[in-house]
């Protein structure tokens, strides 16, 4: 997984934020993740997804999470959809024009 996202979930779960390499963070509670409600996991992790909270409340259907890999894998899995792809990128207008600067 990226450590980026670990740092951002660590990060909500938490309740602050922290820099990439700023100190290590404690393994989340996955059990009280896996307890919350609907509402409360969007809140916390609707950001994870630039502009898409939906993911995370798509997402929240496949608890309970064992991992943050495995939440992170559920998020991915909901963005990825052939049906979502065109609302993800409605919803960061930015995602073509950075496809376009990165370098061949």
């Amino acid at each position: 997984m990226p450590n980026r996202f670990k740092t951002a979930a660590f990060a909500l779960v938490a309740g602050g934020m922290i820099c990439a390499t700023g100190p290590a963070v404690a393994e989340p509670d996955m059990a009280a993740i896996s307890k919350m409600e609907r509402e409360a996991f969007v809140q916390k992790f609707g950001g994870i997804f630039e502009n898409s909270p939906w993911v995370a409340e798509k997402a929240w259907d496949k608890r309970p999470f064992a991992s943050i890999d495995e939440m992170h894998a559920a998020m991915v899995i909901v963005a990825r959809r052939r049906r979502n792809r065109s609302r993800c990128c409605r919803r960061t207008p930015t995602l073509p024009a950075r496809k376009h600067r990165q370098a061949p």
